[in-house]
C-alpha cells in the first residue's frame, strides 16, 4: 500500500514537471528581435505573452511594412501540442501544430491542396535555440520526409 501511494506521488509529480516544461517550450522566443535573412536585416518581430501569460502573440514586420504578420500560439494541454494561427496583410490565414521536437520546435501545417491537385505541407523551425538568437525555416514537402527551405530567417535580440 505504502509503495503504491509512493509511486502514484512520483507519477503525478513526473507529470506535473512535464506538463510545465511543455508549457514553457516557446518562452525563448518571447523578446524584441531583429529579423536577417539574405545576409542583412530585413525586418523585426516582437513577441509577447498576454492573457494570464497564456498566449504568445507575434507582431511581425519587414523594415519597410510591405508584409505584416501576426500569429497567436497557445499550448493546448488536453492534446499535448502547440497551436498558433498566422493571418498576414496579403490575406493568409495558417494554422498550425506541434512542438519540440529532436533539434528544435516544429509547427505543421494539415495536408493542404494546390489549384493543380497536388498535395503538400508546411511547416516551420526553431532551431540552433541560444538565448540571443535562433533559426528560423519556412519549409514545404509533399510527403513530410523531405523538406524543402523556402525562406530561413536569422533571430537576433534587439
Amino acid at each position: 500500500m505504502k509503495t503504491t501511494m509512493i509511486i502514484t506521488v512520483l507519477i503525478l509529480l513526473c507529470s506535473a514537471l512535464k506538463a510545465q516544461n511543455s508549457e514553457k517550450t516557446f518562452d525563448f522566443w518571447v523578446g524584441n528581435w531583429n529579423l536577417y535573412w539574405n545576409d542583412s536585416l530585413k525586418g523585426n518581430n516582437i513577441i509577447n505573452k498576454i492573457m494570464n501569460d497564456k498566449i504568445i502573440q507575434e507582431n511581425f514586420s519587414t523594415l519597410d511594412n510591405s508584409f505584416i504578420g501576426k500569429s497567436w500560439t497557445v499550448y493546448d494541454s488536453t492534446n499535448g501540442i502547440w497551436k498558433q494561427t498566422w493571418v498576414d496583410n496579403n490575406g493568409a490565414y495558417i494554422v498550425l501544430n506541434g512542438g519540440e521536437e529532436a533539434d528544435g520546435v516544429a509547427l505543421y501545417t494539415e495536408e493542404k491542396t494546390k489549384k493543380t491537385g497536388e498535395k503538400y505541407y508546411m511547416r516551420m523551425i526553431f532551431k540552433n535555440i541560444h538565448k540571443e538568437g535562433f533559426d528560423w525555416l519556412w519549409q514545404s514537402s509533399p510527403d513530410k520526409i523531405k523538406w524543402n527551405t523556402l525562406w530561413a530567417i536569422k533571430y537576433e535580440r534587439f
